[in-house]
Order: structure tokens, then sequence, then C-alpha cells
């Protein structure tokens, strides 16, 4: 049986975390790169400005920060301030993740017809959420280790509560979305490419969570508990953007006829 606590353990486990996240930056820098020109086509006027866009933009730059704070931890072996990088990793990964939320809270409002009492609920949701995360960069504790040249995360399993409420959230607003989606029963390509989008966010937020949560439940070691939160918020964010880009063709495509039930999401 294997000894997670072993230190021999722990370095390998700390070596694959280093390559996992250098394979998901590079990954996540080709999708950046590849995908520019749909941004470019909103700074050049090809496409109308929506105030959307904000938070899609904020969602790409702000986990390309993160990955760029996670990658100067890995990789620099000098002494450096290990809380203030902590921190900023935290908070970019967490902004991240909740403008993906948000524009999955935008749809869900839209679905609703701007319905104030849903508003409600999915602000109270939504802050929810903020606040826990925000406790979770508050409390959370890095300094640096001089006999592995880096710096170490203490406690990394107080990220459970972060985890299972981030996971409550999504699972919040992907109901109500999809409720409010499966009301409206407009045929066409377009609601059934919500609908399809979705079901498939529904998918990956579970299959990108639920591992989260198990590991930081079996709190294996400081290593092993960072893995999965780097690959659940790349990938949730990947899977969001892609969703609004898909949209924005579909509704705003050459070849795309308008409909009423289009001018509802064209606000957003």
């Amino acid at each position: 049986m294997v000894d997670w606590h072993n230190p021999n353990v722990i370095a390998d486990e700390r070596l694959a975390l280093t390559n996992l996240t250098h394979a998901l930056a590079g990954l996540y820098i080709w999708e950046l790169v590849t995908t520019l020109d749909f941004e470019w086509s909103f700074f050049t006027g090809r496409r109308p400005w929506k105030w959307s866009m904000l938070f899609y933009l904020s969602g790409r730059y702000c986990v390309l920060a993160a990955i760029i704070s996670q990658l100067i931890i890995f990789d620099t072996r000098r002494e450096m301030n290990c809380m203030a990088l902590e921190r900023s990793i935290q908070g970019f990964a967490f902004v991240g993740i909740d403008t993906a939320s948000v524009l999955i809270a935008l749809r869900a409002f839209a679905f609703w017809q701007q319905n104030y009492y849903t508003l409600v609920i999915l602000v109270a949701v939504f802050m929810t959420n903020v606040g826990i995360q925000i406790h979770g960069i508050v409390v959370g504790v890095s300094s640096w280790d001089p006999a592995t040249n880096s710096c170490t995360i203490q406690d990394t399993s107080r990220m459970r509560l972060q985890l299972i409420v981030n996971f409550a959230t999504d699972v919040t607003l992907l109901a109500i979305m999809l409720v409010g989606l499966i009301r409206q029963r407009i045929p066409g390509s377009l609601y059934q490419l919500l609908f399809n989008q979705g079901v498939l966010w529904t998918v990956i937020a579970t299959l990108c969570y639920v591992p989260l949560v198990v590991l930081s439940c079996l709190n294996l070691n400081d290593a092993m508990n960072l893995m999965a939160p780097i690959l659940s918020y790349i990938t949730l964010v990947i899977c969001a953007t892609r969703m609004h880009r898909g949209l924005i063709d579909n509704v705003y495509g050459p070849a795309q006829r308008r409909s009423d039930f289009m001018c509802k999401l064209r606000p957003y």
C-alpha cells in the first residue's frame, strides 16, 4: 500500500504536479492563440460589442495570469513571497471560475425572461460562492521551504469547503438555466444548441468537481490535493468560453435567421 506521506512519494507527486501544470499551460496558451480571432472580431467591429464579453475576456486572461503565477512558483529556485503568489493564483483562478459561472447565470436570466425573482436567486447563490472563495484566499497559508527551494502550501484540505460550494453553485445555476430553457420549448437549431450545451456543461462540471471533492476528502497529501484544481479551472473556463463562442456564432452567423428567441439573448 502506498504511503502518501512518505517524502519520496511526495517528491514524486510534486514533480508530477509540475509536469501537469506545464502541460496544461501549453494547452491553454494554444487555446488562447488559436481563438484570438474571436475577440479580435469584436475589437475591429466585425461583430457587435456586448457587455458579456467583459466576463468572457476576464475569464480567459485571469486564468492565464493564474497559470503564469503557478509556473513562477514551480520554476523559480530563489526565495520569494509565497503568500502573495499563492493569493494571486487563487484570486485569478476564482475570477476565472466565477466568470464561467456568470456566463451560465446570464443565460439562466435570459431564459426566465429576465424575471427579477430569478435574478435575486442567482445573485444570492453567486455571492455565497464568492464569499467562501474570499475566505479561502484569506486563510490560505504558503511559505518558502529551503529544503526543496520552492513554495509549499499548508493545509490544502481546507479547500474542501470551497470545492463543494463551487460545485453546488454550478449545479444550481445549471438547474435554473435548464428549467428556464425547457419552459421555452421553441423548436430550432438554437434551442437544440443551448440544450446540448447545458447538458454538456453539466457533465463537464461533474467530471471536474467530483474528483476534486473526493481527493480533498481523502487528503492523501498536499501535492495530490493541488493536482485536480489546476485541471478543473482550466477545463471549466475553456468549456465555458467555447460554449459562449458557439452561441455567438450561432446567433450572429451570416446564415442564421433571427427570431424572437434569439433577441432575448442579444442583450448578453
